[in-house]
């Protein structure tokens, strides 16, 4: 397995709506999406500027994509890993970790204190992912997800 940038902007959406495809609406991670918003958020449009505010990274095994994380700047010393999804064929092979660790190293080398990361509250898959990773829980958030406000987790570790 390989992580590498995203280059190129139809690799993230073919994997985006195979990834949503695969797990559906109800999944962990997917809360309030539908197929009008994956396909809205897989546009040529909406993955351009992805790429120009996020640092994105894809893992492939044998030129597939299997996984995504993305990070992005917060403010002067703060990131945010923005997002990380692992193909349901895919999970509990170490893709997950391997994208979290190539982007808390690039946060770290770029320069960055901290960061941070959100997930749903019943979560409680990804909310031990992140432990495991040193991201401590900090407090309660809302977010918006398509028509209504999702509760999250907000967590975060030193990058130092």
């Amino acid at each position: 397995m390989e992580v590498d940038e995203c280059r190129d902007w139809r690799e993230l959406a073919v994997f985006m709506k195979e990834a949503y495809s695969a797990a559906g609406p109800g999944a962990l991670g997917f809360a309030g999406a539908s197929d009008a918003i994956i396909e809205e958020l897989s546009s040529e449009e909406a993955i351009r500027k992805i790429l120009k505010r996020e640092r994105v990274y894809l893992a492939k095994e044998g030129g597939k994509v299997v996984g995504f994380a993305s990070w992005r700047v917060v403010t002067g010393d703060l990131t945010e890993l923005s997002g990380v999804i692992v193909l349901e064929g895919y999970k509990g092979r170490g893709i997950g970790s391997a994208l979290v660790e190539r982007a808390l190293s690039d946060a770290k080398r770029a320069g960055y204190a901290k960061m941070g990361v959100k997930t749903e509250e019943w979560n409680a898959p990804a909310i031990a992912f992140y432990k495991r990773w040193g991201f401590a829980p900090i407090r309660s958030v809302e977010e918006d997800a398509g028509k209504e406000r999702i509760k999250c987790l907000y967590l975060e570790r030193q990058l130092g």
